[in-house]
């Protein structure tokens, strides 16, 4: 019987493999393209879960964690960093030191996140960029507009289209605050992109360079 393993090993465990297809690269012995781009191989781990079943239906693999190696021109890779906050950090929103414990899951998620920033982001960010892999930066809507590289792609109208999608509700929608107040109390004052718009951002160890581009989940307006 395989160990079942919590979600959050799970996360630092793909993370290491996710970050993995960086971490080892070298250029010695690695095949190269005509234009001169790395050839690069990736070890790349997923966690596959059992899929429906029925007559006809081929099986669908064991349930669990996989791995699997395949390689790729590194001109037809992608780095994509979601969301990779300064939350936490001495600059940014509620300042955690390196040793600090604090109660609850809440808080006690930040120093494990600095950890894998530290230890996993910030080299397969190097490596990447050492191998000529695009970098691609995922960015919250309440700071993504400080990024010259986000204006330019807010600019583009084949990127942003002007009709949208609208939807006719036959009840009110909740808030935000409404939500905030039903699911952590009336004293909530709001997440730190509300409590910090000043100080929330990308981490340091993960900024973008100039050629790199930051985008948002959301449409601009």
């Amino acid at each position: 019987m395989k160990e079942k393993i919590s979600r959050r090993k799970f996360l630092e465990t793909s993370v290491v493999a996710g970050t993995g297809i960086a971490l080892n690269l070298r250029s010695e012995g690695r095949p190269v393209m005509e234009d001169g781009s790395m050839v690069v191989r990736l070890s790349v781990r997923y966690y596959q879960v059992a899929q429906l079943y029925g007559p006809g239906m081929p099986p669908s693999g064991e349930e669990g964690l996989h791995e699997r190696v395949f390689e790729r021109p590194a001109a037809q890779i992608g780095l994509v960093l979601g969301h990779v906050w300064n939350l936490g950090e001495p600059d940014g929103p509620y300042p955690i030191g390196p040793d600090d414990r604090k109660p609850g899951e809440a808080a006690d998620w930040v120093p494990v996140a600095h950890r894998i920033i530290r230890d996993k982001i910030k080299p397969a960010l190097h490596a990447a960029r050492t191998a000529g892999i695009q970098v691609f930066h995922l960015a919250q809507s309440s700071y993504v507009k400080k990024y010259p590289q986000y204006q330019t792609i807010a600019a583009d109208p084949e990127l942003n289209p002007e009709e949208s999608t609208s939807f006719n509700r036959c009840v009110r929608p909740r808030s935000n605050e409404e939500i905030w107040h039903h699911e952590y109390g009336s004293n909530y004052p709001g997440p730190v992109w509300v409590t910090h718009p000043d100080k929330f951002d990308i981490a340091k160890d993960a900024k973008p360079l100039p050629n790199e581009a930051v985008f948002s989940d959301r449409i601009p307006a």
